[in-house]
């Protein structure tokens, strides 16, 4: 089961997984990101100690020579052969503040690259995790939540990435500037730095409650997800029920309770700022006056002090902001974390591409296999019987017998729970899935096609097919006619899941596509079910011309599709109950399968 994204998280435990996380996907790029930080702070703090004699030699101090850093930097410039005047101190600082410029320039650049292939790796592993999950774990999720973990919530642990890195670039900076502070003035900065640490102390409240309002803000923003997909998802029936006005006003909720979340971060998250911003300048007032009274400290390292504090305040308040921030998006890590850990513990073998496909030559066989999807009732049980290789074979029964699932073992999805099912004298396990599914392919009821070209439609299924194969499968499944007269033949945009082809033509399609993989095994679920006779019928007759060339399952709703079916398997409650050919099953009066064909009058 996916993570439960409103569960509370041990907030040092999260952080401590996040920051190894991220050191384990950055640590290679991590000494080059401490020596640009390192660099650009050890500037910036040159930067500021030059700010000493260049005030010295404006003449705001008398014995412009009286400051150790004047000094040393007049014996400097002596050695090279320069003249110490204040034109000279001035080019080597503005020399300085370009160097940093640049530097700046390249670490935040290198920063950024850092935070997106964090990310994308990060995200791609989630994508690669939740591919790999089991069916039946995938099928208990809802597609909404694995979109909202693949998209917001990978997208703010991103945030979170930027923000930490952040954070190291301006702690690089906070120790620059309590360096040359401590060397002006001890005291002070001691004791500037303990307040500030008084006040980190007095706002944890604050960081408490970003994170649980992050907790809160995944739930919403799933919520959100969720109405955005199922309105899209059924945005035709949604009009024709003139229902536009429900789903605009559930749509407003959600989106108002969003809102709300985030207006309630962001009151917490300024507020914080503001009583930092206030005790940081009443205290900093009450030093500045014990500086000047008390400590005695010259006028020139006094102006100095002034720009250092100017400058540190304000960064020791965007840590409390960034830490605010993280907080509140450790929630969305640990989510996507635990969806993570989840898929993986529920991964199949991985795919090994050098393994060949298996073969069907000889038949299916289905040995007292049974399956269960809860504890409640068993879906399938005690399923005994064969399918033919080369053969068709038609599973019929009423909504909910188990068809559904019969095919899902047949394709390799799932396994049985007991019993067991071999292709040929290959059991199908979890070792053998990647090798069968490559042997196999499946029309559902629904055919997914994408926004996309005919071609890269059809290619999906078998990348490496030239326009002659893409051309036979369409004309095996009875659709190269319609095909050919397209706009732009198979360079045709066919619209998201197919909107521009009429139901029969995307049947087709689909199953043209399934063609193109020349599959051992042929997976037909209802392919027919919804469709018009007209167009049901260019179906079974497509279907027909391949009977004996591949092996066919043919899940069936409609009786009278099956009557060529070589054999016909009905299920009832979950138990094969009948099997036979269509004029045996007809000859039996009292049997499942002629009291279901009776009201319908096919014989």
């Amino acid at each position: 089961m996916a993570a439960d994204s409103t569960s509370p998280v041990n907030s040092a435990h999260a952080l401590r997984a996040y920051l190894f996380t991220l050191y384990q996907y950055t640590r290679t790029q991590l000494p080059s990101a401490f020596s640009l930080v390192f660099l650009t702070s050890l500037t910036d703090g040159i930067g500021l100690m030059l700010l000493v004699p260049l005030l010295a030699l404006a003449g705001l101090e008398a014995g412009g020579q009286a400051n150790p850093l004047t000094a040393y930097l007049h014996d400097a410039t002596a050695w090279l052969g320069i003249s110490f005047n204040l034109p000279t101190v001035l080019l080597i600082y503005a020399g300085l503040i370009s160097l940093r410029a640049i530097l700046v320039f390249i670490r935040d650049t290198f920063l950024c690259r850092m935070e997106h292939e964090f990310v994308d790796t990060l995200r791609d592993q989630l994508h690669q995790a939740i591919g790999q999950a089991s069916w039946l774990f995938l099928l208990k999720q809802r597609s909404s939540d694995l979109i909202h973990s693949l998209t917001s919530d990978i997208s703010r642990v991103g945030h979170g990435a930027r923000l930490t890195l952040q954070t190291l670039s301006t702690f690089g900076l906070v120790l620059a500037y309590f360096s040359v502070s401590l060397y002006l003035s001890p005291g002070m900065t001691l004791t500037v730095i303990s307040s500030a640490g008084l006040l980190f102390w007095v706002l944890r409240h604050y960081r408490g409650r970003a994170q649980r309002l992050g907790t809160q803000q995944i739930r919403t923003g799933q919520n959100l997800f969720a109405s955005v997909s199922e309105f899209l998802q059924g945005i035709k029936l949604i009009k024709s029920y003139s229902a536009e006005g429900y789903y605009r006003r559930y749509f407003a909720r959600t989106v108002s309770e969003q809102r709300q979340k985030a207006l309630a971060f962001n009151r917490a998250n300024t507020l914080a700022q503001q009583v930092f911003h206030v005790g940081a300048a009443l205290l900093l007032g009450l030093y500045f006056y014990l500086a000047i009274t008390w400590w005695q400290i010259a006028l020139t390292e006094m102006i100095i002090l002034a720009i250092i504090f100017a400058r540190f305040m304000p960064l020791l308040s965007s840590l409390q902001r960034n830490y605010e921030q993280i907080m509140h998006m450790l929630p969305s890590y640990c989510a996507a974390m635990q969806l993570y850990q989840d898929c993986q513990a529920v991964a199949e073998p991985p795919a090994d591409t050098h393994q060949p496909r298996l073969t069907l030559q000889q038949a299916i066989r289905l040995e007292s296999v049974s399956f269960q999807y809860s504890a409640t009732k068993p879906t399938l049980a005690q399923i005994t019987t064969q399918i033919p290789a080369g053969q068709t074979t038609a599973i019929v029964g009423l909504s909910g017998a188990g068809k559904s699932t019969l095919a899902d073992l047949l394709a390799g999805l799932i396994a049985p729970d007991s019993g067991c099912l071999t292709v040929d004298d290959t059991p199908l396990t979890a070792d053998t899935w990647q090798a069968w599914r490559r042997a196999t392919a499946y029309v559902p009821q629904d055919p997914f096609l994408f926004h996309d070209s005919l071609r890269n439609n059809l290619l999906w299924a078998s990348p490496d097919s030239m326009d002659d194969a893409l051309w036979q499968a369409l004309e095996q499944a009875a659709a190269g006619a319609f095909c050919r007269q397209l706009p732009d033949g198979l360079d045709t945009l066919i619209g998201e899941r197919g909107v521009r082809l009429s139901g029969g033509e995307k049947q087709r399609v689909a199953l043209a596509r399934a063609l193109l993989r020349q599959p051992n095994l042929l997976l037909l679920d209802e392919a027919t079910s919804a469709l018009d006779n007209q167009h049901e019928g260019q179906i079974q007759a497509a279907i027909e011309r391949l009977h004996g060339k591949l092996t066919i399952v043919l899940i069936a709703h409609r009786l009278s599709t099956v009557q060529h079916a070589d054999q016909i398997l009905v299920l009832e409650q979950g138990r094969l109950v009948q099997q036979g050919t269509w004029t045996q099953l007809c000859q039996e009066r009292q049997g499942h399968f002629y009291q279901q064909l009776k009201p319908h009058k096919v014989f």
